[in-house]
Formats: structure tokens, C-alpha cells, sequence
């Protein structure tokens, strides 16, 4: 599982991984997609029934995350990464950028402003550290719950994802 902050580029690496061991790439997007698909209904109903409490969305991504992990052969990258962090991954890995990197990539991403995308980093941030809480009770950015955290101002996101195939195959060992 590859967690991090938001625009750290937990899913840039995920995908590089991926496409260098073989492994397919799981996020709360996939998960949506499939949920969808399952429903035949569009994201909006979805998110619509999700806000009513008709769907505790955080349990379905939740067991669709650790089935999928139990299952095997996944990465499971992102948000959906904190919920399966007692599900038992292979290797654990946090992603995290610097505050101005991370403005600049959002930004770059969604076409918005810095200042807009220092807002959305900040809820993500909450949102994300609320999970933890809740779940876990515990600090998402505490290393000791990982087995890898990289700084991705420092790597790019092929060499962080070589350091992490270097890493899993060596728990795979």
C-alpha cells in the first residue's frame, strides 16, 4: 500500500510500480468506478446516497480495499491506502512532499490558483489525519506506522518507485 499526502504523488508512483512488477492499482477511483458499474448508477447518485447516510461509503471502500488485498497482487494507493492499514500489505509506504511542491503540482494538475490548492491540500490533510484518528487512533504521518516513507521533492517518481520495488523485494525475501 502507497500512502501520502495529497499531491505527494502516491498515484504517479503507484502507476510506475505497477507497470514495473506487474501489479495493478487500486484507488478510491477504481473502487468508485466498480461501485458504480455494481449500481449502474452514475457518481452523483452515489454521492448522493453517500451524504444522505443511505451508504456509509467509507465501510464499502474499506472492505473493497481489503478484500482486494487479501486477494493479493494489488497496489492499493491513496486514501484508500489508510484504510486498509491494518489489512496486513506486504510492504507499507508513505509519500510526502513539501507544502510549496505540492501547491505547485496541484495546481499545476487541477488548473487552480496556488492559493485554491493550498485550501484543498489543507482539507485533504484534515480529512486524511481524521481517518486515522477515527479508525486508528493515531497520527497518519507518524513514520513508525510504515515500513518506507520518501520525500518526493527529493526523488523523482521513477526512482521512488525503484526504491520501493527495491524495498518489497526485499520483504518478499
Amino acid at each position: 500500500m502507497i500512502a501520502g499526502e495529497l499531491a505527494s504523488g502516491t498515484t504517479e508512483v503507484a502507476q510506475v510500480l505497477g507497470s514495473l512488477i506487474g501489479l495493478t492499482v487500486l484507488n478510491s477511483e477504481s473502487f468508485f468506478r466498480e461501485i458504480a458499474a455494481e449500481f449502474q448508477e452514475s457518481f452523483q447518485y452515489l454521492e448522493r446516497i453517500s451524504r444522505s447516510g443511505e451508504l456509509d461509503i467509507e465501510k464499502v471502500l474499506e472492505g473493497m480495499a481489503k478484500d482486494r488485498l487479501v486477494e493479493g497482487n494489488v497496489i492499493i494507493e491513496g486514501r484508500s491506502a489508510l484504510l486498509v492499514m491494518d489489512g496486513g500489505a506486504t510492504l507499507k509506504v508513505f509519500l510526502h512532499k513539501d507544502m510549496a511542491d505540492r501547491k505547485k503540482f496541484l495546481a499545476s494538475r487541477r488548473g487552480i490558483d496556488e492559493e485554491e490548492a493550498a485550501k484543498e491540500l489543507l482539507a485533504s490533510d484534515q480529512e486524511r489525519s481524521q481517518i486515522m484518528r477515527i479508525r486508528f487512533n493515531t497520527d497518519w504521518t507518524d513514520a513508525l506506522l510504515y515500513d518506507l516513507t520518501i520525500n518526493t521533492s527529493k526523488l523523482s517518481h521513477q526512482q521512488a518507485a525503484e526504491l520501493i520495488k527495491t524495498a518489497l523485494d526485499a520483504a518478499r525475501a
